[in-house]
């Protein structure tokens, strides 16, 4: 008999767990792919920089994404290193007027500095 409640028992945590578990994978997934963007423009806006006169300003590297480490205060880390990058690039173009206008994609929330 008591086997049976423990057995019960068990079924009724774990089900009660489940749920909870879903919803940390389901946020995870949501913090890996904010990461991977992230990452991914400061990427291209880094080799935007460095290879303007290239036709190819399509980013070939895959994105390495550290998921040992997905806390909010890296997550912020790298969207300041995104804003920084932002800002460096209008002022590097800037320099450089017969630029061709497909590098010349700017966030709006970079134009309003």
């Amino acid at each position: 008999m008591q086997a049976d409640k423990r057995q019960a028992s068990l079924k009724e945590q774990l089900a009660s767990v489940t749920p909870l578990l879903e919803e940390l994978r389901v946020k995870k997934e949501e913090r890996v792919k904010q990461f991977a963007d992230i990452r991914t423009q400061i990427q291209k806006i880094t080799s935007e920089m460095t290879e303007f006169n290239s036709q190819n300003d399509a980013v070939t590297n895959p994105v390495d994404i550290e998921e040992h480490d997905l806390s909010i205060r890296k997550l912020n880390e790298y969207k300041a290193q995104l804003q920084t990058l932002q800002k460096e690039k209008v002022f590097f173009f800037l320099q450089f007027p017969l630029i061709p206008y497909h590098f010349l994609t700017f966030p709006d929330s970079i134009i309003a500095y």
